[in-house]
């Protein structure tokens, strides 16, 4: 057996640490239904962050280089990116003494407070209860839990992103901050693009601004996109500068070719944004994980008809501010993104980035006059403080 693969004892205080976490986080949701219906999210997570472990994933490549890193360099060392999940490794491997199992289980708890927000969001703006479980059934989608509860940037980013929208909708301008900062230490051009959506939008939509004024700062601002895009593509994209992010990604990059084979980067542009989200499809399946994978899109695939339905049913008015927000946002970086599509197994990975957004989009498209007759006759929706 492997040295990593070894249970600590210290790995004790890591699964004690995510069930009082995950009891206590749930607590926190106020609502009986909900409690058993989080803890049952967090055993799935958990089942997820074990089965993670047991791959033969490039979280290794992380947990051994936090092991093999002394502390004299850990600081000098640091940095933006893979170099940060390093930095934060290294005490779990070097203070904890866990194991790369009770690693895995401490980023699966980082995961898990990503579903905590994005539930949080549910519950305060579901249009209805009925809502709430079809809604509450995206967050058990195996694809998300399998890249946020391993070591690795994702599940970091993750929670970084859900908890900048829930505190953006919420003004908890502290936790904002934290969550930006967070984001931004992974990857940086991801918060930068959500804050430019939330903030754009904000002010396309002021009262006191003039059209004129709107239509000139949109145009500056689609220009200045249209520059930009390639290079900030390119970060999202995982091209990091430094030797040991390359070995990094061309190892991730070596390992995902295998789940799927299918180069993208000759693709035309429109074919990598249609790739990003919904490939691969049953007809790119040619063994169980890209089956998988298929089922999954197919989902994604509904959830996009469904917001586009949503749409032209037209969104209601106090709503609507929140769903363009998320829109832009999302947008943006689903077409920076779409420039780094080379091969699928990649691709897969990269968009839970932004699964918080697209979530909250599909949320807050659900408040339409279409629906609204089915809101007014079912119950609220659950409210927490």
């Amino acid at each position: 057996m492997p040295t990593e693969m070894i249970f600590h004892v210290s790995d004790c205080f890591a699964v004690l640490l995510y069930l009082v976490c995950t009891v206590f986080l749930a607590c926190l949701l106020n609502n009986k239904k909900i409690f058993h219906l989080f803890i049952v999210l967090g055993a799935f997570h958990f089942i997820s962050a074990y089965l993670n472990s047991l791959g033969g994933t490039d979280a290794r490549l992380y947990f051994s280089r936090a092991s093999t890193l002394d502390a004299a360099n850990l600081f000098a060392t640091f940095n933006q990116g893979t170099h940060f999940i390093v930095f934060l490794t290294w005490p779990l491997v070097n203070f904890l003494n866990l194991s790369y199992l009770g690693c895995h289980i401490v980023y699966a708890l980082a995961g898990l407070f990503g579903y905590y927000f994005l539930l949080r969001i549910l519950l305060e703006h579901a249009p209805n209860r009925s809502m709430i479980y079809w809604m509450l059934f995206l967050l058990f989608l195996p694809g998300s839990h399998k890249w946020t509860s391993f070591i690795g940037k994702d599940a970091v980013i993750f929670a970084a992103n859900a908890a900048m929208i829930y505190s953006f909708l919420k003004h908890k301008w502290g936790l904002f901050v934290l969550a930006t900062v967070l984001s931004a230490l992974i990857r940086l051009p991801v918060p930068i693009i959500m804050i430019c959506g939330f903030v754009f939008v904000t002010f396309l939509f002021g009262k006191n601004t003039s059209g004129i004024l709107k239509m000139s700062v949109g145009i500056l601002v689609t220009v200045l996109l249209i520059v930009l895009m390639p290079s900030i593509s390119e970060r999202i994209g995982w091209n990091e500068d430094d030797s040991f992010d390359e070995f990094m990604e061309n190892k991730e990059a070596k390992n995902q070719g295998q789940e799927s084979s299918i180069d993208m980067s000759s693709s035309s542009q429109p074919s990598k944004m249609f790739a990003f989200l919904y490939r691969p499809l049953f007809f790119d399946s040619h063994n169980s994980s890209a089956l998988f994978a298929s089922c999954e899109n197919i989902i994604w695939l509904l959830m996009s008809w469904q917001i586009l339905r949503n749409i032209l049913s037209g969104i209601k008015r106090e709503y609507r501010l929140m769903f363009w927000q998320c829109a832009i946002a999302f947008g943006l970086s689903w077409v920076a993104s779409s420039f780094a599509v080379s091969n699928l197994g990649l691709v897969f990975r990269l968009k839970y980035t932004f699964f918080p957004l697209f979530y909250c989009l599909l949320l807050f498209s659900m408040h339409n006059h279409r629906l609204d007759s089915l809101a007014n006759h079912s119950s609220p929706p659950y409210n927490t403080p």
